[in-house]
This record gives C-alpha cells, sequence and structure tokens, in this order.
C-alpha cells in the first residue's frame, strides 16, 4: 500500500475519525459528493452514535475539507521527495569529476 492509498496512521483516539472520513470518502466516490448522507456515512463507518460525524467535524463540508487536506498532505510529502531527489541528483550530475 503506497503512503497516498493510507496518508496517516491514526491513534486509538482518531480511530473513529479515521473510519468516518474512509467511509465518507468511499460513498462520495461511489455515488458524488451531494448524494451521500451524514447518516450513510455514520452508518458505513460502523457508528451507531449519530452525531459522531457532528462531533468530529461539525458539518459535510468540514468533513470534505479534512479529507481534501489529509490527501493534499499525502501527495505534498511525495512530491516533496521527488523534488529534492531530482535536486540531488542534478547536483550529483553538475559536480566536477
Amino acid at each position: 500500500m503506497s503512503e497516498l492509498e493510507n496518508p496517516e496512521k491514526v491513534s486509538r483516539r482518531g480511530d473513529t475519525r479515521a473510519r468516518l472520513m474512509e467511509a465518507a470518502e468511499r460513498l462520495f466516490g461511489e455515488r458524488g459528493l451531494h448524494a451521500v448522507t451524514l447518516k450513510e456515512i455514520n452508518a458505513a463507518a460502523g457508528q451507531r452514535n449519530e452525531s459522531a460525524l457532528h462531533y468530529h467535524f461539525g458539518s459535510k463540508a468540514r468533513l470534505v475539507d479534512a479529507i481534501l487536506n489529509t490527501r493534499v498532505a499525502a501527495i505534498d510529502r511525495v512530491r516533496v521527495q521527488r523534488v529534492e531527489a531530482r535536486v540531488l541528483a542534478l547536483i550529483h550530475i553538475s559536480e566536477p569529476t
């Protein structure tokens, strides 16, 4: 599994939040953002407490922001690694032998 597929390992306390995000991302991908209800996300995440999503995110918009921020951070880490590797390669090529 690549870093982009599982960008963050979460603590025990963050498990509910992570499960909600994973369920929401999967449902949004399958059916679209506006076709998925918060109740469906809670159910898909195995939450019996219907207020879990509101507790962790406050709204669907903030849930989407959290998902995007997590994915952007993962993409950014990979991008930085690639840029640094390329810079090192260019420095190595330009060094006189």
